[in-house]
């Protein structure tokens, strides 16, 4: 799938901090939330802030940045609506499968359509995607799995490599739940470790992270190998 994100990850997935502060030993609970996340670069600084329903869904991000937006959620059985108001306006539909994951995400914007069908297998990991944008032809990104946690895509000769590392969980904070949370309300995959290192052609990131005293992770700082991209400091509800 070519990500209906792709620019925003280039930027939000890889990520580190200033030093590579151990976990420590209390586990988060599943209830944990992000309340608020504050970005820092050279270029510009932001905030993502985020609102939730009783029961736990998301029901509003207000992103405060350049391009400023604010995103609405609704659910109705297994569908997720979404509004996005501002310089990036447009509708997002996410139909979910039995199993709670995406089956299909509808965007629709100004002048596109771009439509993406998720398989999985029998265990429910995914296997591949394939979107559709307009009347272009189809695109089909493939996802590979190695211990439970997302070690490459490859989109048409396109392949990138992730790597994890296996002495800590993925706990709240990390990026890739983050992410889908904040652009679909739900996800069609989940990592069970936390990423050190991203590359795909001749660009590499690395992460590092600090954490708070529950074991959820209090900063982050992404870095290429040579200098410092953006920081990224998440609150959480009490």
């Amino acid at each position: 799938m070519k990500s209906p994100y792709l620019p925003v990850l280039l930027v939000i997935l890889f990520s580190c901090s200033k030093s590579n502060s151990p976990a420590p030993t209390p586990t988060p609970t599943p209830t944990t939330r992000i309340a608020s996340v504050d970005f820092q670069s050279a270029l510009y600084s932001a905030t993502y802030t985020l609102s939730y329903d009783s029961s736990g869904h998301i029901t509003k991000l207000v992103y405060d940045g350049p391009s400023a937006y604010t995103k609405s959620y609704a659910y109705e059985g297994k569908n997720i609506y979404m509004k996005t108001v501002g310089v990036k306006g447009g509708t997002d539909t996410v139909n979910l499968n039995d199993q709670g994951l995406m089956a299909e995400h509808r965007e629709t914007g100004q002048g596109f359509t771009v439509r993406t069908v998720f398989n999985y297998d029998a265990q429910g990991i995914v296997q591949n995607s394939v979107t559709k944008t307009n009347n272009l032809p189809p695109d089909t990104t493939r996802y590979f799995f190695t211990d439970g946690d997302l070690t490459n895509t490859l989109d048409g000769g396109l392949r990138d490599t992730t790597v994890f590392d296996q002495s800590k969980l993925a706990v709240p904070g990390n990026f890739d739940d983050f992410n889908q949370l904040i652009f679909f309300g739900s996800h069609f995959y989940t990592n069970k470790h936390l990423k050190t290192s991203y590359s795909v052609a001749t660009a590499r990131f690395h992460y590092l992270y600090q954490y708070d005293t529950k074991g959820n992770i209090s900063t982050a700082e992404i870095r290429n190998d040579t200098s410092s991209v953006s920081t990224w400091t998440f609150h959480y509800t009490p």
